[in-house]
């Protein structure tokens, strides 16, 4: 499911870096300030709900509103996986989600596709053999012997 989100970011992106006005830069910043307020006051079921947001502005922004349903859809289990190491692992250090997403919005509106795109990528691909070990350890029942 993460290949596949990536795969449908990673072209929306490449658009929104084309298309974005500074109304739409605009959004994503306001939705940058709205995660930053969540995460000081430990909100996380929040912080996930405008990092959807966040998300869901790309196919806003690149006309592409008609295929984020597809990739909702195809995303089920990394979104669960995404909700868990959140109550694992993203309680040590949501700065770094925070940052990731500037990363996103630097690249955006310095037009730069190819930034953007690694930006994504090292986004939703931070999944560290420490973060598995530690959703391992705490929530075993999620897991086969």
């Amino acid at each position: 499911s993460r290949y596949v989100r990536l795969a449908l970011e990673r072209a929306v992106l490449e658009e929104v870096c084309v298309l974005a006005t500074t109304a739409d830069i605009g959004l994503l910043e306001a939705s940058m300030e709205l995660q930053s307020f969540y995460c000081s006051k430990d909100m996380f079921k929040e912080f996930l709900q405008e990092d959807v947001c966040f998300h869901g502005l790309f196919y806003q922004i690149a006309n592409r509103k008609d295929i984020q349903p597809a990739s909702r859809y195809l995303s089920i289990h990394y979104n669960r996986l995404r909700t868990i190491w959140m109550n694992t692992c993203g309680y040590d250090n949501p700065q770094r989600l925070l940052n990731d997403h500037q990363a996103i919005v630097d690249a955006i509106q310095e037009r730069d596709p190819e930034k953007a795109q690694q930006a994504l990528c090292n986004h939703l691909c931070d999944y560290s053999a420490e973060d598995q070990q530690k959703i391992r350890l705490i929530h075993p029942e999620y897991f086969r012997a």
